[in-house]
């Protein structure tokens, strides 16, 4: 049984703060992060765009989209505002290198961004309203995971956070975008909220990106119903039987509106380094490091044991990945090619690589250990070498994390590493630059087109 803690009208409260949400309000340094979200989610739209499951599910719905009028990011093509949102947030995930958020493990930025980009493209909206907007969906995306998953001891641990929480998020952005009055913005969050969806059943297949555009396009028509004076029940957040007492064992919803406005959430968003689960990601910062300082072999390795959170075990212990969906959650196979290549980007998670003899058969020989003290974004690692030599290396706080962001910089070399093969190096620093200065932007659909 669900317990939920709050006052009634949690609803109301947080449709009463968007609806009087100024979009010249947002502080600098909130429109700088969400620049940096931008930034970090175009280049994973366009380096996904000619992914496989991209490719598979244009294919699949193009002759029942309609006309043409929003850019698939990555792929010179156009589709109609609905599909356009579904399939460049599915490019967004391709790759599980988007963002994370918090002990949620939501990734907020990706649906938001693919919404309010096909929607820009029909009707026009400045950067600084984007910006503004990507903002207020982000916040409420992150702020909805804590009511329900501020600790993973309270959630079900079932759920795909971004599939519950970003179609809520995305809603209340595209409406406050389309202008949508009050009562309008109320159906469009309990809209969106009835069509919540994604489990964790679905991750090691294209099914788990699909979440990520689904998100998107569920919002955005959510609110696109809802300026059509389409309705849905008021308190879908508090309700007996509404979002929180489905999605959570225990809930406090005095989360959701706590100092919003002033406080903002978004601000611990962070970017990935590695395209994989962000559970890995502590432990392959470990290998990475040993693997740089020693240069050891991996025909050296006896064995390596890793001490990390028990949800690393419980969502990434995939000791032998079939398919390269499988190995994006595979603890085993990525410190096994991190070990065999030194490196660990996207080519490391291609299906060459999860078949290679030599990962293979060092997968065999990781060990894990869950121990409940290690954060997550920390681990332990002890690499076994032939001829008796040990060596370790603990990471209190991996790369790419709350305690160790990705600088502008490196979030720029990530963007053009990701794209320069998909549109050529020029067009991808045209649009890296187009992403940057978004602020100032007239149009921000200039940056989806030319990202096309």
């Amino acid at each position: 049984m669900s317990v939920v803690t709050t006052t009634s009208g949690a609803t109301d409260d947080l449709i009463d703060l968007v609806a009087d949400f100024r979009t010249d309000a947002v502080p600098s340094d909130v429109r700088r992060e969400c620049t940096r979200a931008f930034v970090n989610a175009m280049g994973c739209m366009i380096a996904g765009g000619g992914h496989e499951m991209v490719e598979a599910a244009s294919n699949g719905l193009a002759v029942f989209a309609g006309p043409p009028s929003a850019s698939l990011i990555g792929r010179g093509q156009k589709a109609d505002v609905l599909t356009a949102s579904l399939l460049n947030g599915l490019a967004g995930a391709a790759y599980s290198f988007d963002d994370a958020y918090s002990e949620a493990l939501l990734h907020p930025s990706g649906p938001a961004v693919a919404a309010l980009l096909a929607m820009a493209e029909t009707r026009p909206l400045a950067g600084a309203d984007f910006l503004a907007c990507l903002a207020l969906g982000m916040e409420i995306s992150c702020r909805l995971a804590d009511v329900i998953a501020s600790s993973r001891d309270r959630s079900w641990i079932a759920w795909s956070q971004t599939g519950i929480c970003c179609g809520a998020g995305v809603a209340l952005a595209a409406g406050k975008a389309l202008g949508l009055a009050r009562d309008q913005l109320d159906w469009a969050l309990g809209i969106a909220l009835s069509q919540a969806a994604g489990t964790r059943a679905t991750h090691g297949s294209m099914s788990a990106s699909l979440i990520f555009g689904h998100a998107a396009s569920t919002g955005l028509r959510a609110a696109i119903l809802a300026q059509q004076g389409f309705t849905a029940s008021s308190g879908s957040v508090e309700d007996r039987y509404g979002f929180a007492s489905v999605y959570a064992k225990e809930a406090d919803l005095s989360l959701l509106t706590k100092d919003f406005g002033l406080a903002w959430q978004l601000k611990a968003n962070t970017y990935k380094p590695f395209p994989c689960a962000l559970l890995i990601h502590a432990s392959l910062d470990g290998l990475l490091q040993l693997k740089r300082e020693n240069a050891f072999p991996h025909e050296h390795v006896e064995s390596i044991s890793l001490t990390v959170p028990p949800a690393a075990i419980t969502l990434c212990s995939r000791p032998h990945p079939m398919n390269e969906m499988e190995a994006k959650l595979s603890l085993e196979h990525w410190i096994a090619a991190a070990a065999v290549y030194g490196k660990a980007g996207i080519a490391q998670g291609s299906l060459s690589v999860v078949n290679d003899p030599r990962v293979v058969n060092l997968r065999e020989r990781i060990r894990l250990e869950g121990d409940a003290g290690v954060e997550s974004d920390a681990a332990r690692i002890t690499i076994a070498l032939s001829g008796g030599e040990t060596l370790q290396r603990t990471i209190d706080h991996c790369v790419g994390g709350v305690g160790r962001p990705m600088s502008d910089h490196q979030l720029e070399e990530k963007f053009l590493d990701l794209s320069s093969t998909s549109i050529g190096p020029e067009r991808a620093r045209q649009v890296l630059d187009l992403c940057w200065s978004v602020n100032e932007a007239r149009d921000v659909g200039a940056a989806a087109r030319a990202a096309c």
